[in-house]
């Protein structure tokens, strides 16, 4: 199914490049809440995430033929979001992306849902430090490959995945311990 899901994104990023708007809709309708989630998990803002969402597709209609060259379009899509996002949190705050986003993040959201254990699961992703915070969200948010989040994030494919596993045991131990809590 997800090579079902690539193929079908390549096909779009082809027609997107061609200056289909169609095309830029349906990438949108398919790819709405992952990218969605990913961008508020980097602003902690709906309002915000929607513009970096916005702004990431108005800029794959802008960048027209040079898209033919995008060779992992999912990557690349994540990718456009993560900049879009950390761009605006830097022009929004007037912080670097680390202070603003833990500074967001502290601020209750009324919209997430209010389950002790959403909250716990909430709680240990943000105890992990930012990089491999990132790194978790984009494997579950856009199922991306470790060599796919190596490029969205600027790193080695081996540092991406060494940042996965080392989040990966911290969330095992915060969630362990407050499993056997009084």
């Amino acid at each position: 199914m997800a090579l079902d899901a690539d193929n079908q994104l390549n096909r779009l990023f082809a027609e997107v490049s061609r200056g289909e708007l169609r095309a830029l809709e349906e990438v949108f309708a398919q790819w709405e809440r992952p990218v969605c989630n990913y961008a508020y998990s980097l602003v902690r803002n709906d309002e915000d995430a929607a513009d970096a969402v916005a702004e990431a597709m108005l800029g794959l209609l802008k960048l027209g033929r040079q898209l033919r060259a995008v060779r992992n379009p999912r990557a690349y899509l994540f990718g456009a979001v993560r900049h879009a996002a950390l761009r605006g949190l830097r022009e929004r705050q007037g912080n670097g992306p680390t202070e603003a986003a833990d500074e967001l993040a502290r601020k209750p959201d009324p919209s997430q849902p209010d389950s002790t254990e959403a909250l716990g699961v909430q709680d240990a992703l943000m105890a992990l430090p930012e990089e491999q915070r990132e790194v978790v969200l984009l494997k579950v948010y856009g199922r991306l490959t470790f060599a796919e989040i190596a490029d969205v994030i600027h790193a080695s494919p081996n540092t991406a995945a060494s940042r996965y596993r080392y989040a990966v045991e911290k969330l095992r131990r915060h969630l362990g311990d407050e499993d056997h809590g009084p």
